[in-house]
């Protein structure tokens, strides 16, 4: 498992959808890892630390709560698309940490 950072290349429109009675405003993120590991050898990645709570059911006013550091997404050519929750935040350009499950230190 190696450390290293993912720098976001695109983010889509938002789209908004319904997750168990709440709306969610979700985009599809495209980041790309650091040339140092965007070899083939990387073929997963996960967030180090990415673990806000997002979404508020305008009905019960219930808050929707995903730990996006559990999912893994797979890397094709030293890119991966994220579905992650709308964000003002969300710059291209940024960088964030990120798991590479499959890559030894």
């Amino acid at each position: 498992m190696k450390r290293s950072t993912a720098t976001i290349e695109n983010i889509a429109p938002p789209t908004s959808r319904d997750l168990g009675g709440v709306r969610v405003s979700l985009v599809e993120v495209r980041f790309r890892l650091d040339a140092d590991d965007q070899s083939s050898i990387a073929t997963q990645a996960s967030f180090e630390e990415l673990d806000k709570v997002w979404g508020v059911s305008p009905d019960t006013g219930k808050l929707w709560h995903q730990d996006w550091s559990n999912s893994v997404y797979p890397v094709e050519n030293g890119v991966f698309v994220a579905t992650l929750p709308a964000d003002p935040s969300w710059k291209i350009g940024k960088k964030f940490p990120v798991i590479l499950p499959n890559v030894p230190e």
